[in-house]
This record gives structure tokens, sequence and C-alpha cells, in this order.
């Protein structure tokens, strides 16, 4: 390998283990300022410290780099020195060995930039480091060979002007570790075993695929071959193409009546090898399918990372903030398990900066107005992460004073907006754009005008939505809601304005189909009831500045969906709904401003681009319900409850679409309905009890409905169950082996009559 060559990866590489080297120390340093003397912690931290200089120090001298391997010799020493004897670290070398971390820092920023070190703030730290081991550490080392009295360390130490470049004023916002992205990412080997295994799988479907194609092959040409003689011997002067030949003596005639004989026998073995050809390659298919499948999903998972990577240096950055304020704060990561796409995680790091920095500036109070409201005197800042779903919720929040309400509407006032009166006018005030009170005494106060439109503006870029909640006097916790990726999405698709725009199934609460009557108006406002309240329904074409069909006047039933976020839920009429596929999502661009509505762009498998819609936008649009609106319209309401106990269905489904749909014809005849989204979900749900019958689909990832329906059967407790299988499947086969897995009866979904399946429900109840 050419030496260039190798010195750049093996760069690469160094800088990867850099980068965790360093988070490790800052971590270790940061421990070190809070553990008491003499306590095992504090050893501990000291000797990882230890470790991971010396490891870094002959990691340097591999890739040539002098001044970092001096600079992690030097800090050895003051370590060794310190774990033998522990009063040398107090808060001024705790300071040095924070501005050692931060030369390390920037040293790895240059290197990446393949710049040179010299008059770097590491030169600097390590002439500081020199001056210390020569002032402070070997004295006291003479000291105690000649007595056994305990050495005091200086409380400070002179250092020459010249001995170090300019100064470099610290920005306590900044990391304390590299903020530069790495060229390379470590993969867990339990992904690439994975992956390595899933792809030995798809060359074992590939392979068998060859050989059904080589079928294929010998199946046409045996057709053509069958075709070329007939054509031949049909051509004969005085032969019919069709009908009994004629009879003869001559040799063409006895050969034609030889092939006539022969074609009945070769097209019915022709049939055959074409029926089981085509059963292989739909076995074959499926197999394919389902391996293409996880494969993708494990791609997929390479990109994923824990969410505590996400969080490095935050803790770095809540130290100098809080000591810059004189403030006392601690900061606690939870769910730093939690795995995201990396883009996504990229995506999140400079809005929880940005949260958490306002938090420590404005949320915690100051350590004696904490005593005086009876709070511990360290504040607290917790940054989590939650899987919902195929979403992720991130929460930041604190135990400080909230919002100041008084002084946002003040500042409200001044800027000539609406006043909020209640908490949800408040939160959407202060997200909004034109809210900024940076050169305003009251952001002093309030602190929480400050930039939240960017941090909107942020996740909204990464299809996700905040939101914020605040107690007075007992905290504010921010909300972040994002996709668990980018690069592909579980979408329904929708027809509105002769379009086609793509909607993430995370936030389609119902699928409904709704005749003219079932609109209700307040004034010109048209509403729908859901779950028992009304709802705006709006066109989406009218929301997207799109030709529309009326509103008003429509026959028969037309398409509703019903989009739902933590605290917005609006309705949308479409022209038709489509399908319901998994996507892959392309960003705009960055010539493309961002368009208000529009989130990206969906690649679908025809080839052709639906845009995605921001779902955020959408409801945002549309606004929440006013309070007491629903009493008035739910005397509206036609019908009532039975007074009969109402019995519970059980749907699962492993598409949304479907299992909208069946819930919403269930509960229309008065069923209680429960969703399962595969058959594992299904079966931990019925062994909960409670639950009168199950609507199941058949083709379900985990436990299809077969094996659900023979795993109900083969129970002591619920073999009884009316189970009901509704699928795609219409071959004879597929309902033998449903019937004969113990199905209470079998449908199908392309001629599903509505009637039948209620009839068949209350037969079975």
């Amino acid at each position: 390998m050419d030496k260039t060559l190798l010195v750049q990866r093996l760069m690469e590489v160094f800088l990867v283990e850099f980068d965790e080297r360093l988070h490790a120390m800052s971590r270790d340093v940061l421990a070190l300022e809070t553990t008491e003397s003499g306590t095992a912690e504090r050893d501990k931290r000291i000797q990882e410290l230890m470790r991971h200089a010396h490891s870094l120090k002959g990691a340097a001298r591999a890739v040539d780099q002098p001044l970092i391997e001096e600079s992690c010799h030097r800090l050895e020493e003051i370590l060794s020195a310190v774990r033998r004897t522990p009063a040398l670290l107090e808060q001024h070398l705790i300071q040095m060995l924070f501005g050692v971390l931060d030369g390390l820092a920037e040293a790895a920023k240059l290197l990446r930039k393949q710049e040179s070190l010299e008059g770097s703030l590491l030169f600097g730290v390590s002439l500081e480091m020199e001056m210390f081991i020569e002032t402070t550490i070997r004295p006291a080392a003479e000291n105690r060979d000649q007595t056994s009295q305990k050495v005091t360390p200086p409380t400070s130490v002179s250092m020459p002007a010249v001995a170090s470049p300019p100064a470099r004023k610290s920005d306590p916002s900044v990391d304390g570790g590299p903020t530069q992205e790495a060229l390379t990412v470590r993969i867990d080997t339990e992904k690439l075993d994975i992956l390595l295994s899933r792809s030995g799988e798809l060359l074992a479907a590939r392979q068998r695929l060859r050989l059904t194609s080589d079928r294929l092959t010998g199946l046409s040409e045996a057709l053509t071959s069958l075709h070329a003689d007939w054509r031949r011997h049909t051509k004969t002067p005085g032969h019919a193409a069709l009908g009994v030949p004629p009879s003869g003596a001559a040799s063409s005639k006895s050969k034609s009546r030889e092939l006539w004989e022969e074609t009945p026998a070769r097209l019915q073995a022709l049939i055959a090898d074409l029926e089981r050809l085509r059963l292989s390659f739909r076995e074959e298919w499926r197999h394919l399918d389902h391996t293409g499948a996880a494969l993708d999903q494990q791609v997929s998972r390479i990109r994923m990372l824990p969410f505590s990577h996400g969080c490095v240096g935050f803790d770095r950055m809540v130290r100098d903030l809080a000591r810059a304020s004189g403030k006392e704060v601690e900061l606690r990561i939870e769910g730093g398990d939690v795995e995201l796409d990396r883009s996504i995680l990229e995506g999140l790091k400079d809005p929880l900066r940005h949260l958490i920095r306002n938090a420590i500036d404005h949320g915690i109070e100051k350590p004696e107005d904490r005593k005086r409201a009876k709070k511990p005197v360290r504040g607290t800042i917790v940054a989590s992460a939650a899987l919902l779903g195929g979403q992720v919720e991130v929460t930041v929040s604190d135990d400080g004073g909230g919002l100041a309400v008084e002084a946002i509407q003040r500042r409200a006032k001044k800027l000539n907006l609406p006043i909020p009166t209640d908490h949800r006018q408040m939160i959407d005030l202060v997200f909004t754009e034109s809210f900024s009170t940076a050169a305003d005494a009251v952001s002093l106060v309030s602190g929480r005008g400050i930039g939240l439109d960017v941090v909107k503006t942020q996740i909204k870029a990464l299809h996700g939505e905040v939101d914020a909640v605040s107690q007075e006097g007992k905290g504010m916790t921010f909300r972040l809601v994002v996709p668990l990726t980018l690069t592909l999405l579980r979408v329904l698709l929708v027809r509105a304005g002769q379009q086609t725009f793509a909607i993430s199934n995370n936030y389609v609460h119902k699928l409904l189909r709704l005749r003219q009557t079932e609109v209700l108006w307040v004034g010109e406002r048209p509403m729908i009831l859901v779950d028992g309240l009304p709802i705006p329904l709006v066109p989406l074409a009218e929301v997207l500045a799109l030709p529309q069909s009326p509103i008003k006047g429509w026959s028969g039933k037309r398409p509703v969906i019903v989009l739902k976020s933590e605290h917005r839920i609006s309705a949308f009429l479409v022209d038709e709904l489509l399908a319901e596929q998994e996507v892959r999502v392309k960003t705009l661009g960055s010539r493309v401003q961002r368009i208000r509505n529009i989130a990206g762009a969906g690649i679908l498998p025809d080839g052709y681009v639906a845009l995605t819609l921001h779902v955020a936008d959408l409801l945002h649009r549309q606004g929440t319900m006013a309070p007491g609106t629903g009493s008035l319209l739910q005397k509206m309401r036609v019908g009532g409850e039975s007074d009969r106990k109402r019995r519970r269905i059980l749907v699962v489904d492993d598409s949304v679409t479907t299992r909208s749909l069946e819930k919403n014809l269930l509960e229309a005849a008065g069923f209680v309905v429960e969703l399962a989204s595969d058959g594992v979900q299904g079966w931990e749900r019925v062994q909960a009890g409670g639950v009168d019958l199950v609507l199941s689909d058949v083709d379900m990832p985990l436990l299809n409905g077969f094996q659900l329906t023979q795993t109900i059967r083969k129970s002591d407790q619920f073999r009884t169950l009316p189970v009901i299988l509704i699928t795609s499947n219409d071959d004879e086969h597929s309902r033998e082996r449903g019937l004969s897995a113990g199905a209470s009866a079998y449908l199908t979904k392309g001629n599903l009559d509505q009637n039948v399946l209620m009839n068949l429900i209350e037969q079975f109840l």
C-alpha cells in the first residue's frame, strides 16, 4: 500500500480514537471535581485518566504527533503525582486539566484540517503543565524524600508571559469535546454479524431465483418448439389449422396426425410445469422479499447511534455555564441507550444545546433564590429519550421557575401581539418567530422567548414537532418528537387536487368515509365528530392551495383522514386513499427554501415522486378546538349508547389502513375495538382477558394469522374464543389451511360484504 495512503488511513483511525478518549477523559475530570478526596471513586477516575492519557500517547507516537505525545506524557506525570499526593488535586489543578482537554480538542480540529499544531492552545497548556511539574510536583517529591510532613501545594503558579501564546477566552457554550464530525463511524460487531448473515440469505435467494430463471427458459423453449412444429405441419396444403386433420397415406399427413395426437399431452405437461413453476416462483419471491426487508432493516440499524452519543460534551457545557452564572446545576441523561438515525441525532444536537443553555441561563434560579423557594440548592436538568412507536420523544426539563407569565404578556403588548390568556397561547407565542426579546429586559426575566423559533425550525427540518409545558415555580419541560430515521418512512398515500401526497403513518389517527349529512356546521365552519368530540374538517387541497371540489353538496361517501399530534387534531377531506407503504424520503435540496406544509419528497416504487406533507404545519394551521365546543355539538349526535353490554373485538393487522377501516366499521356497529399490529401483540392482548372475538389478518410479521389461531386453540382458557380470519389470500389452499388451524370463519378482503361480516360476528357472539 502507498505510504501516503497508509498514513492517511492511520490518521483517520487515530482521530476516531482521539474523540472517544477525549470524551471519556472529560467525563472523568468532571467527576473528579465533585468526588471527595481519598474515596475509591476518585482513585478510579484518576486511574482511568492515566490509562487514557497513556494510550493516547502511544497512538500519537504512531502517527508522528510529538506535541500530543509530549502533552499526554506530562499529563501522566501530573496524575501519577496526584495518586501519591491527593492534596495536590485542588481547584487550580482541575482547571488546568480542563485546559488540557480544551487544547487536545483544538488539536483534533486542526489535524482534521491538516493544519500545524505549532502555536496552538495545546502548545501553551503543555508549557503550563511543564511549569507545574517543575515548580510543584518535583519540589514536593524532594520534600517527601527529606521529610514526612504533609505537602501543601501552592494555590497559584506564576507563568512567564513568553511561555505561552496569547490566552484564548473559552466559550462556555462550546462543548468540551471536538465538534467536527468524525470521518468514520465504529459499528457494533453484532450488527455486522447480523448484516453478514442476512447477506448470505439474500445470496441463497438469488441463486434459487437463478435456477427458477433457468426453468423458465426451458419452459419457454418447449413452448417455442411446440408452436414451431404446429405451424410447420398445419401449413401443409389441404390441412386445417384447427379441427381434425384430414386422413391420408402421405408422410406429411402421417406426421401431422401424430403431432395432432401428441399435442394435448404435451400441452398438459407444459401446463403442469408452468403451475409448479408459478408456485415455486411465488414462494421464492416471498422469501426474497422477507430477506430483503430484513436486510434493509439491518442496514438502517448500522446508521443508528445511542442518544447518549448526541449528548457528549453537554456535561462540560453545563459545568462551565453554571460556574459562569454563579449557579449549581446537575445534568442527567436518561434513555441514553435509545437508538436514533445518525442524521436525526446530529440534527438534535443544536436544539438540545440551546434548550439546556436556556435552562441554565434563565430557568434555574440562583442558590439563594432556590433556598427561599425551599428547593435544593443544586438545580437539575434532565435530557431524556424514549421510543414512541416509529418516533422518538426527547424531553429537556428543569426544576427552575417556569414561564414568567406577566413578563411575557408585557412583552407581547409591547410588540402589538395578541395577549396570551392561557397556557396554550403562551407556549404558542414564545415559539412565534416575531416574538424576540433579545434586547429587552423582559428576556432576562422570562428567558423563554429567545431563539425558540430557531429550535422549532430545526425540529421541523427533521420532520418533527416541538412543544412545551410550564409549571409556575416548578420548572419547564420541552418535548421534541422526531422520527427514528429519515431515510425510510411508512406513509399513507392520498390523492388531493389531482396530485399524490405522502403522510407519515405516525400521525394518522383514523380513516373515515363520510356522507355529506355527517358533516356538522358551526356557522360556516364544517366539523365532524371523532371519538365523541367535534374537530375541524377542511379539504386537503384547500390547505395546499390546489384545485378542489366544493365541500358542500357531494354525493355518496368521501374519504377523510384524521391527523393527530400531542395537542392538535384535525380532519382533512381527500379525493382518494391510495395505499400504505414504505418510501425512501429525500429532502428538497439546499436550493429550495422551506415550503410550508411540505417536509420532503418520497420516491414511489414506480419511480414517481410524491411530496411528503409536514403534519405539524397542517395541524398548526387548523389550530385547536375551543373549550366547550364539544359539549354543544355532542347534543347533535344521533342515537346513543345501547343498554346492553358492549362486546369487545380485537383487530389484529399489520396495516394501519386496514386497522383504521375495520375499527371504524365495528365502532359504528356499537362494539368496543382494540388493536394489535402483529400476532405477538394480539396473543398478549388475548391473554390479558376481556376479548370476546378476534378479527385477524393472515400475512403478518412475527406470528401470522394461522399461527395466532393455532396458539389460541391450543390454550385451555381461550380455545373457544371466536376467530375470524380476513385476508387477501383467496386461494383454496389458504382457505383450507385457515379452517384447519381452527378459524371460526375465513373471509377475503377482495369481495368482503360488510353485512356478511356483521352477521357472522353477531352469530359467534
